[in-house]
């Protein structure tokens, strides 16, 4: 939780932000020192010199925490025209339920809740790989606060298309038309990862 960004401030909720123990004293809390990390979110906050109680509106003790997992998952939309689908969907009860859903960027300038990470498939191409978020207009603010380009899959590099402005999710690049030559290496990742415990982290 940040603190508050006007009216009064004092070294008592700048010491419940960023911890630290008695006596104290606002000579502590240098950005970049023991206790408050050097992030954009920060970037009011002095390294050294002159620091006053108003330099620490908006400051914020998080740190990045860009990693989300679940077991991965295959189910079917159903229908006539059934489309398989891999991935983890916090909605969906035939897929895995993500833990940690909620991520950081590594800037800290973006927090949002990941709700589904899937990829779609059926009558004989990709849909696309897509990562939604509990928020309306998080993908875009992932992509153009947070930095968020792209995300690794146990280990395996991807990235994302820039998202239209408002979007709420974030498409791996080249899926749009049903890019199979593009999207066919991860269908076979997420296909031989069903029933196994999955690590999503993004990249920037």
């Amino acid at each position: 939780m940040a603190l508050q960004t006007s009216g009064a401030i004092s070294l008592a909720n700048i010491q419940s932000e960023f911890s630290g123990s008695n006596p104290i004293s606002i000579n502590e809390y240098y950005r970049g020192g023991t206790y408050v990390v050097n992030s954009s979110a920060n970037s009011s906050i002095p390294t050294s010199g002159t620091i006053s109680f108003s330099n620490f509106y908006g400051g914020v003790s998080a740190t990045a925490d860009n990693t989300f997992n679940f077991t991965m998952g295959l189910g079917s939309t159903g229908g006539k025209y059934a489309l398989n689908v891999y991935g983890a969907n916090n909605g969906a009860s035939y897929l895995g339920n993500i833990s940690n859903g909620a991520v950081t960027t590594n800037n800290l300038a973006v927090s949002e809740t990941i709700t589904a990470f899937t990829l779609t498939q059926g009558l004989g191409y990709l849909v696309g790989a897509t990562m939604n978020t509990s928020a309306s207009g998080g993908g875009d603010r992932l992509w153009n606060q947070g930095a968020v380009r792209g995300f690794n899959l146990n280990g395996t590099n991807y990235s994302f298309a820039s998202p239209t402005s408002g979007a709420s999710s974030l498409n791996m690049q080249g899926t749009a038309g049903g890019a199979a030559n593009v999207t066919a290496p991860i269908e076979v990742q997420m296909a031989n990862l069903v029933g196994s415990s999955c690590t999503v982290t993004l990249n920037y």
